[in-house]
């Protein structure tokens, strides 16, 4: 009875509300509930609205004659944590992510989200970031620079007393209150870009999140390789494509307004990628998905019209080598949305196109 009452309130919220927000790096068009509006996730609800990153600038051109893998991509020295967060009397109060949160379950995109908020109010309110130390800080590690460099890890009973804030309830965007002479914990999912918004704020995060050199020579090689199983394309152009199914698929999702998105979809968004793109015969997909089969599956006939190569790394080496795509097309949710991103899209857009 709960679930079909459920049901019948969010048919009555969907015509109501229509949102349109626009930031430095993301621009929103759906139709949704109010609780859902700022969440990564409003992508996949309701009304099949997802996301595409379109833009022109080449980030890799893979050709054969090519050996050097470091020629494949420019690196920007960017800013240093200690840098961006400098040591100063000002900052002697800190903010981590709650260890109940961050060394939890929850995979990578959520995991991002959580340290995403975190860094940005440390950035914004002129704090410490710090980090318990549980397997997930070491892995972390292991994949991002920010975390190898500068992030001070402490015990877990060292942050037992600090202050708590949570968000109000899951996807939705819940301000972190700035509190003077005391450190923070703060727990929840945080899955909104609203926690990072700011010049000051994406800066943190994104050098928080630049890929380990492994992460990086990973994702060149594997694009390098996707070129070569289509006999080595020349000046190819890859478009990366993340299929979310797993536990989307389940009652318990869907139920509440959760949809995943049809092969309908991505036959849109390929066929407005090549319009916009006018070079098909040189553009490579490159797949993922945390349902390879059932992706797969969904994909089968593009992939008799299209060049589509699919990876099979973990979900750190996925992450970084469509962060180097030249374009993503992309469903709800956290994983989705940190692989285009991460790749310094200049425009992000959610396109009605099922």
């Amino acid at each position: 009875m709960m679930k079909l009452l459920t049901k019948i309130l969010l048919l009555l919220f969907v015509p109501s509300f229509i949102f349109v927000h626009v930031s430095l790096f993301y621009v929103e068009v759906s139709v949704q509930p109010p609780m859902w509006k700022d969440s990564v996730y409003s992508i996949g609800r309701l009304r099949s609205t997802h996301l595409m990153a379109i833009d022109g600038r080449s980030i890799l051109s893979i050709n054969s004659s090519t050996t050097d893998a470091n020629t494949f991509i420019t690196k920007k020295s960017g800013e240093s944590l200690s840098e961006l967060f400098e040591q100063s009397e000002d900052r002697n109060q800190m903010v981590t992510v709650a260890a109940s949160w961050l060394c939890g379950a929850t995979r990578l995109g959520n995991h991002m989200f959580q340290v995403a908020a975190a860094v940005a109010a440390a950035a914004t309110q002129n704090r410490t970031f710090a980090v318990p130390d549980c397997q997930w800080t070491e892995t972390l590690g292991s994949i991002f620079l920010g975390f190898t460099s500068t992030t001070l890890t402490l015990p877990l009973k060292d942050m037992k007393t600090w202050q708590k804030m949570a968000e109000r309830y899951a996807t939705d965007y819940s301000p972190i209150e700035v509190v003077t002479k005391t450190n923070i914990s703060i727990s929840g999912y945080r899955q909104s870009w609203k926690y990072f918004q700011t010049q000051l704020e994406q800066r943190a995060v994104r050098e928080m999140f630049r890929f380990t050199d492994y992460y990086e020579n990973h994702a060149i090689e594997t694009l390098r390789n996707s070129s070569k199983l289509f006999g080595n394309v020349q000046e190819a152009t890859f478009v990366g494509i993340h299929i979310r199914k797993g536990d989307l698929s389940s009652s318990r999702f869907t139920d509440y307004g959760y949809q995943m998105a049809s092969s309908s979809f991505y036959n849109n968004a390929i066929r407005m990628v090549e319009s916009h793109l006018n070079k098909s015969k040189s553009i490579i997909y490159v797949a993922s998905s945390d349902s390879p089969k059932n992706a797969s599956a969904l994909l089968r006939k593009l992939s008799q019209k299209h060049k589509i190569a699919w990876l099979h790394g973990t979900a750190a080496e996925d992450l970084a080598t469509l962060s180097k795509c030249n374009h993503t097309i992309i469903s709800g949710g956290t994983f989705s949305f940190w692989a285009a991103w991460a790749g310094r899209r200049k425009d992000i857009l959610f396109y009605q196109i099922c």
